[in-house]
């Protein structure tokens, strides 16, 4: 992966924190839907494709879709158990700070609430 020099221009200190601090994503299998959906985007944001974008794991790079949106239990793993709130208030807040940027294909303020359960 290649960092973006995008995202070293646009964000102020604060906000890099709290996106570099979603970067890596939860350890617990039963978060890998998140993972997918949040973190994968989010290191879209930080990072280019290179041609072995393996190196990095998951990594996507398209819009939000609302039907992505609309699977997405809020606050809730597939199983039913509660999001650990350490790691959803990375992802909150890092969503927050790219709120407007396209991966969230409009959608990011509807992310924010479903990441807190509204």
């Amino acid at each position: 992966m290649k960092l973006r020099l995008s995202f070293l221009f646009k964000y102020n200190a604060r906000q890099k924190y709290d996106i570099l601090s979603a970067l890596r994503g939860p350890d617990d299998d039963a978060d890998y839907e998140l993972k997918e959906l949040v973190t994968a985007r989010i290191r879209s944001i930080v990072f280019a494709k290179t041609k072995d974008e393996s190196v990095f794991g998951i990594y996507n790079d398209t819009p939000l879709a609302g039907t992505e949106l609309d699977a997405l239990t809020p606050n809730k793993r597939s199983s039913g158990d509660v999001y650990p709130p350490h790691f959803v208030s990375h992802l909150w807040e890092a969503v927050n700070a790219t709120v407007d940027h396209p991966v969230w294909g409009g959608l990011g303020r509807r992310l924010l609430r479903r990441l807190i359960g509204h």
